[in-house]
């Protein structure tokens, strides 16, 4: 066992007489089955096919330990993704004790509140599907955040259920009060049959300093439910954020997945969706902004089971100065799969000649009835659009600014909250610049 190994380790056992009254037994056993996989595993390094392209080596050094989640935090202060305009159920972490407003909804078949409550109030609810869905096996990161895992959001919608408003799960790092710390939110989302929801999961970091956020969020989507998922990434300028999001959707369902990512210096998200029913339909559209020395990866896995079901993705990155950016987006449609009709796309604007792109579309087909495409392209600003624009009368600045803009609205239009789709479209357009 390596010494950053035995670090998490001591802060696990450390962890276990704080936590042993989360959830039970079965909990427990839970987070120890996987911390004993996280010391087998180790961090991924380059030598493995799934990071070549991102290494952890910076992550390694910092020799991060585990945050308290019970830790005192300062206020909150402004939204980081945009103007406070939009009414929602908002739970904000990390939690203290005398926070108000962390269970916003409660009933006999509606629940929005903290994990470690739902453990406490809806034990069958939370067991029948936590870490079920976001397997470990193979993933030393989403070993790590099951082991560690004590808070998160907690959405349980029965059938038949719409709620009245968005639910906004805010998770913001403090890195000046706790320095060199690692965070492992975890979220369990389950929407019932014929029920609709929309979830803004938002993580944010304000000031400099080094942390980490390895967050895992697990969705349930029932036959005839709805989900529309917002996942906004603004971490601070030093850290590093890792996140899982892993979907089953039964029959006739449908997910709606919109990713914008900025800041942070190493960022890495997976969105991992098993479309499990009949005529499951699913959308993933992904915003990537990078610039300085930035680096951010984007892993996308679309898994058909089951026939006439349906998937679009697009993925889009704005890269500048010397920042990297890596694609790898997987359709797989197993031989049961017939009728799929799968379209998937990444495209790269590339802003400055020192910025790097590794972009991988895959495709796995089984089955025989199906219609499936996929594609990337990587390119500059095309110098006759720049003409064209100057000649009516723009100067280059104001040119390029319209470019980039028109490049990149087609993902940020889809955001249906106002509000919040505006503040995003400033801060994205702030940070390149333009």
């Amino acid at each position: 066992m390596t010494g950053e190994q035995q670090g998490y380790l001591d802060d696990f056992e450390t962890l276990s007489a704080r936590a042993s009254r989360n959830g039970g037994a079965w909990v427990g056993d839970l987070r120890r089955r996987a911390m004993e996989r996280f010391c087998s595993l180790g961090f991924p390094s380059t030598r493995d096919e799934e990071w070549k392209y991102t290494s952890l080596d910076g992550l390694r050094k910092a020799r991060l330990r585990t945050v308290d989640a019970s830790a005192p935090r300062p206020a909150r202060g402004a939204d980081p993704f945009g103007p406070d305009g939009w009414e929602r159920h908002e739970l904000v972490f990390p939690w203290t004790e005398g926070d108000a407003g962390n269970v916003t909804a409660a009933g006999d078949d509606v629940f929005v509140g903290r994990l470690a409550e739902a453990m406490e109030d809806r034990v069958s609810w939370v067991e029948a599907h936590l870490g079920r869905h976001a397997g470990y096996d193979g993933h030393a990161l989403r070993a790590l955040n099951t082991a560690f895992m004590e808070d998160g959001g907690a959405v349980c919608l029965g059938p038949d259920r719409t709620l009245d408003r968005p639910v906004h799960l805010a998770f913001l790092a403090i890195p000046g009060q706790a320095p060199n710390r690692i965070v492992h939110p975890r979220n369990l989302i389950v929407v019932g049959a014929n029920s609709r929801l929309t979830l803004v999961e938002a993580y944010a970091g304000t000031g400099d300093g080094v942390y980490c956020t390895n967050a895992v969020t697990e969705i349930v989507l029932e036959e005839n439910a709805t989900l529309e998922h917002y996942r906004l990434l603004r971490e601070g300028a030093e850290a590093f954020h890792i996140g899982t999001v892993q979907v089953r959707q039964a029959r006739n369902s449908r997910y709606r997945s919109h990713a914008v990512t900025s800041g942070g210096a190493m960022t890495r998200v997976e969105i991992n969706a098993l479309l499990d029913g009949e005529g499951a339909d699913c959308l993933l559209q992904g915003l990537y902004v990078a610039g300085g020395a930035q680096h951010v990866d984007n892993r996308t896995a679309i898994e058909h089971a089951k026939p006439h079901g349906s998937s679009r993705e697009l993925y889009k990155g704005v890269l500048d100065g010397r920042a990297r950016a890596v694609f790898n987006g997987k359709v797989v449609v197993r031989k049961e799969a017939q009728k799929t009709d799968a379209q998937q796309s990444n495209k790269n604007l590339m802003l400055s000649p020192d910025a790097e792109i590794d972009s991988k579309p895959q495709l796995e087909i089984l089955a025989d009835d199906v219609r499936c495409s996929h594609g990337t392209t990587i390119g500059q600003l095309e110098e006759n659009e720049l003409f064209y624009l100057r000649s009516r009368g723009l100067n280059q600045a104001l040119a390029r600014k319209l470019l980039v803009h028109g490049f990149a609205g087609e993902i940020l239009d889809g955001i249906d909250i106002e509000p919040l789709r505006d503040g995003l479209t400033s801060q994205v357009f702030s940070e390149l610049g333009a």
